[in-house]
């Protein structure tokens, strides 16, 4: 086999790569990782009784570049707490705050150089898309 194509494989493998660690409490941390080996998504998940994980906890999704994306933390599948959004530059994108999945403060939005942008009502907003 090539050292370009055994490369390329490990590449591959690195892309779909999903570390998961167990912690004491029960919860599971899954990490997966882009194709140059950084991090790309880091979500704390616990069983379900009936089987399969939820999200509850803390999660953390990167850019390629390893800038953090977006962070936030989730209750039994639902966000819950503040989640921020950020633009590949390291620059605040979006905010809001959530309980129990329902969003209770506007989001609030800054251009790429962080210049506030007008607020979103909190009325039926959803996160927004990136």
């Amino acid at each position: 086999m090539s050292s370009t194509l055994a490369g390329r494989i490990a590449a591959a493998a690195a892309l779909l790569l999903a570390v998961v660690t167990g912690c004491g409490d029960g919860s599971t941390v899954k990490e997966t990782r882009w194709g140059n080996g950084t991090l790309q998504s880091r979500v704390t998940l616990r069983p379900r009784a009936e089987g399969g994980y939820i999200q509850d906890g803390p999660y953390t999704v990167w850019y390629d570049n390893g800038q953090v994306k977006e962070e936030g933390h989730y209750v039994q599948d639902q966000f819950d707490g503040r989640i921020v959004h950020y633009w590949e530059n390291g620059a605040k994108k979006a905010e809001s705050v959530w309980s129990q999945g329902r969003i209770v403060e506007p989001w609030k939005h800054w251009d790429t150089q962080g210049n506030p942008l007008p607020d979103e009502p909190a009325a039926g907003a959803s996160a927004p898309k990136h």
